[in-house]
């Protein structure tokens, strides 16, 4: 074994788990200390920790039917096939439709929570496009 796999392994075997379990031993200590007091930094904790969780079970949930859908698609005829994708452009639109809808039945009632939803779609849409982008560029 020479130094450089040494080194890894030791940063494998030690160094990481210790660093991995002191950020977590440390956090869990302040997120005890920040629910056990009432203010501000207890409700963004809160916030910042339900959108964590949130996003985190939306995208394991989006890989997990992802595969599904993968497999399912193998199985049917190109046939089906050509009739799902016609389904889903059709379904696109229908949801840029309902999308409108919500959102004015949203400024009517709660235009704070419309504009924050507005952004958010923004900053999706952006991301999208970057993603595309950066897809084009490396092909």
């Amino acid at each position: 074994m020479n130094r450089k796999d040494f080194l890894k392994q030791l940063w494998k075997r030690l160094f990481r788990p210790v660093i991995i379990l002191t950020v977590v031993y440390y956090s869990v200590t302040f997120l005890i200390s920040v629910f056990n007091e009432n203010g501000t930094e207890r409700l963004l904790t809160t916030i910042i920790l339900s959108l964590t969780i949130l996003f985190t079970l939306a995208h394991l949930i989006g890989a997990l039917l992802g595969r599904i859908r993968e497999r399912i698609y193998n199985k049917l005829s190109d046939h089906v096939t050509f009739k799902l994708r016609i389904m889903g452009k059709i379904s696109d639109y229908l949801a840029v439709l309902i999308l409108g809808a919500v959102l004015y039945k949203f400024w009517t009632k709660h235009t704070i929570l419309a504009s924050i939803f507005i952004i958010l779609l923004l900053i999706d849409r952006m991301n999208n496009i970057i993603k595309e982008e950066k897809s084009k560029v490396t092909q």
